[in-house]
């Protein structure tokens, strides 16, 4: 019985640890606790996209299994990054990258959050391209990107059953 609690409670940890990686934090305690749907209105949020310019020519370039490489260096240093600036990810689709701040956490920095994680990104792009350039040559010297900002209203919550998703909805994310 005891062996049987013991795995019972590693196993617990592991799911846990994924459903934190899937959702945010309080999202994810809220859903535990019962509450089926989750979803918030968010008065003042900003929205940061971040593009990969010109990501066709890189993937018309180069194999699959290096595009994903690519993709996962800088997507990997962008989330090491957010640590640090107070900022949520919500998603990547392809070459654009989407994190916004006051939401799930509300805050009065959000803007500035993400100005700084915006500037964050950018000054990683010198080392992104050199080690893109390790691994595809001259097509990961020429990485580049494009982030636009945007401040305003969201409503934000759980959608989907198979692989729910925490997604932003309104004009602001438009």
């Amino acid at each position: 019985v005891r062996r049987q609690r013991d795995q019972l409670g590693v196993e617990k940890r592991l799911s846990d640890r994924l459903l934190a990686n899937m959702l945010p934090k309080q999202i994810a305690a809220q859903l535990k606790e019962g509450r089926h749907v989750v979803a918030d209105e968010f008065e003042a949020v900003t929205v940061l996209f971040c593009e990969i310019c010109d990501w066709s020519r890189v993937t018309d370039a180069v194999s699959a299994d290096n595009v994903v490489t690519i993709l996962n260096r800088i997507y990997s240093q962008f989330d090491r990054l957010i640590e640090t600036n107070n900022v949520y990810k919500v998603e990547t689709v392809g070459e654009v990258y989407m994190v916004v701040g006051g939401c799930p956490t509300r805050t009065n920095t959000h803007a500035q959050d993400c100005v700084n994680m915006a500037l964050a990104m950018m000054r990683c792009v010198p080392t992104l391209r050199k080690e893109c350039a390790k691994i595809v040559g001259d097509v990961g010297n020429s990485l580049n990107i494009r982030i636009g900002l945007n401040s305003g209203p969201i409503v934000a919550g759980i959608v989907g059953i198979k692989n729910p998703r925490y997604k932003l909805f309104g004009d602001t994310v438009n």
